[in-house]
């Protein structure tokens, strides 16, 4: 019992003066600083549809009217889709783009699908033909009374 008190004394007197050590140890440590270069900033994409108000080649510039209003964008060469020479003016499009330096610069300008009409056509290009009402069958119970059911026998 005596050798297990000297023990527990000695583990709990040298404990505390462990963990100061390797508390000082772990702030000398390099610190690994990081560069603006590796970090990269998570751009937010907005969506707007309007109509094309002007196209400008030679500055690569879009103008769309959406409701707010009419709103410029740049296009790079990293835009997808439409090109700015078969863009029309009053033409729908969309535009997809990121806010740089105050800008709004085109990430892709699409042309929305149209929406196909919910109704099928049933008989598209044909004509439905009517069909011949058959004949009345010739019945044997007068007119006006509701035909006999025959009786069901028991069971």
């Amino acid at each position: 019992m005596k050798r297990f008190t000297v023990l527990l004394a000695a583990v709990l007197f040298l404990l505390p003066a462990g963990l100061v050590f390797a508390a000082n140890s772990s702030s000398s440590a390099p610190v690994h600083k990081v560069s603006k270069k590796t970090v990269k900033k998570k751009v937010r994409i907005h969506q707007l549809t309007g109509d094309v108000s002007a196209v400008n080649l030679a500055a690569k510039t879009l103008s769309i009217k959406g409701r707010k209003g009419v709103a410029q964008f740049d296009i790079t060469g990293k835009t997808k889709g439409l090109a700015l020479d078969k863009l029309k003016p009053s033409q729908k499009v969309t535009v997809r783009y990121y806010l740089a330096d105050g800008k709004k610069t085109a990430v892709s300008v699409k042309a929305p699908a149209v929406r196909k009409s919910k109704k099928k056509v049933k008989y598209a290009g044909k004509t439905k033909k009517a069909a011949a009402k058959p004949a009345p069958a010739a019945t044997t119970e007068k007119a006006g009374k509701a035909p006999q059911r025959p009786e069901m026998t028991g069971c």
